[in-house]
């Protein structure tokens, strides 16, 4: 083997040394992206699961017991302001 052929050979492999070093870093830096989608995906699944005071899913169950509550609050009043209302005489009535 000459000299020149053994040039050739370790710039031959120097380029696809480089090539694979170059695409090894973009697998990484791939690899680290959708790992990281991958975490936040997760994070966001646990919130929509109850875990018993801090999830989105506590905080919207939450909501609805307080919303039902007021609702109940407000039919009550409204319906004590329409039996009030019914038991005030209109004006005009002579009764």
């Amino acid at each position: 083997m000459s000299i020149e052929s053994i040039a050739a050979t370790a710039a031959a492999l120097s380029v696809v040394a480089a090539t694979a070093t170059g695409a090894l870093v973009r697998i990484h830096r791939w690899y680290a992206r959708l790992e990281h989608v991958v975490d936040l995906v997760e994070e966001r699944s646990r919130q929509l699961l109850p875990n018993g005071g801090s999830s989105l899913a506590d905080s919207i169950n939450g909501i609805k017991t307080l919303l039902d509550l007021h609702s109940a609050a407000l039919a009550s009043l409204s319906k004590r302001v329409d039996e009030t209302a019914a038991s005030v005489p209109k004006a005009g009535d002579q009764s």
